[in-house]
C-alpha cells in the first residue's frame, strides 16, 4: 500500500493550484494560533425612578415629574482601555478602575419616553472626562460593584454623569477583581440594595433632568470578544510576507 503524501501530490496540481495551497494552509497555522482579544463589556441596570425631573422632554416623556417610570441605564467599556488600579494592587479585596477619560459610554432611557440619553452625543466635544469602576470582593463582609461615568464641556457649560452601585451581603456577586466579570444580581432580600442616579445640565438651550432610582436587577455580560488590531495587523502582514516571497522566488 502507498500512501500518497502532500509533497509528492503537489507536483499533480499546476502552478497556480500550488500557489493557492500554501496560502491557505499557511492562513488555517496563523489561525489556528491563539488571537489576543479584546473584550467589550456592558453593565446595565433597572429600577423605578423615586425623585426626577425633566424640564425638557428630553427623555421623550414630557416635561415634569419622572417618578414612578422604570429606568434603563447601560455602561459600556473595552477592557483594551481599563485603566490601571488606582490602589495598585495594593488592597487584596479592592479595586479602584479610574481615569480622567472616556473610557466608559453610558446610555439612559425611561419606560415613558422614546428617547435615550447617550453620553457621547449629549455631551460630543467633552473638555473632560472622569470615569470608574470600583470593586469590592468580601471588603468588610460586603461585595460592591459600582460604576460611574462623567462627561463635561464648558462651551457651552454644560455635563452629564450617570452612576449605580449595589451592595450584597449574603450573595458572593463579586468574584475577585477582574473587570471583564459577569453577573447577574436582583435585588430579593433585606440584605440587597441597590441605587443609581443620572443627572443632566445644560445652559445653551437649558436643561436640567435628572433621576434618583432604586435598583431591581443589574447585569455585567461579555458583549463581544474581537480579536486586537494588533493581532489582525500581524496575520495580514504574515500573509503579504508570503506572497512577496513567493514572487521573488518566480524571479
Amino acid at each position: 500500500i502507498y500512501t500518497l503524501s502532500l509533497h509528492d501530490a503537489l507536483p499533480i496540481f499546476g502552478d497556480h493550484m500550488k500557489k493557492n495551497m500554501k496560502y491557505a494552509l499557511a492562513a488555517a497555522a496563523m489561525l489556528s494560533a491563539p488571537l489576543a482579544n479584546a473584550t467589550l463589556m456592558q453593565v446595565e441596570a433597572t429600577g423605578t425612578i423615586y425623585s426626577g425631573y425633566d424640564s425638557s422632554n428630553a427623555l421623550g416623556s414630557g416635561v415634569g415629574n419622572l417618578n414612578g417610570q422604570t429606568i434603563t441605564s447601560t455602561w459600556t467599556f473595552d477592557t483594551d482601555n481599563l485603566p490601571s488600579d488606582y490602589y495598585g494592587g495594593s488592597y487584596t479585596n479592592t479595586a479602584y478602575y479610574q481615569d480622567n477619560s472616556d473610557w466608559i459610554t453610558s446610555t439612559i432611557s425611561v419606560s415613558g419616553g422614546g428617547n435615550t440619553f447617550n453620553e457621547d452625543t449629549l455631551i460630543d466635544d467633552a473638555i473632560h472626562d472622569s470615569d470608574y469602576l470600583y470593586l469590592e470582593d468580601n471588603q468588610y463582609g460586603r461585595d460592591r460593584y459600582q460604576i460611574y461615568s462623567y462627561s463635561y464641556d464648558n462651551s457651552p457649560y454644560e455635563y452629564f454623569y450617570n452612576y449605580a452601585y449595589i451592595y450584597e451581603y449574603i450573595d458572593d456577586i463579586v468574584q475577585g477583581l477582574a473587570a471583564d466579570q459577569t453577573f447577574d444580581w436582583t435585588d430579593n432580600d433585606n440584605s440587597d440594595y441597590g441605587y443609581g442616579y443620572f443627572q443632566l445640565y445644560e445652559t445653551n438651550p437649558y436643561e436640567y433632568t435628572y433621576g434618583s432610582y432604586n435598583i431591581s436587577h443589574m447585569s455585567a455580560s461579555v458583549v463581544t470578544a474581537v480579536p486586537e488590531p494588533s493581532t489582525l495587523a500581524l496575520f495580514c502582514l504574515g500573509l503579504a510576507g508570503l506572497y512577496r516571497a513567493d514572487r521573488k522566488s518566480v524571479v
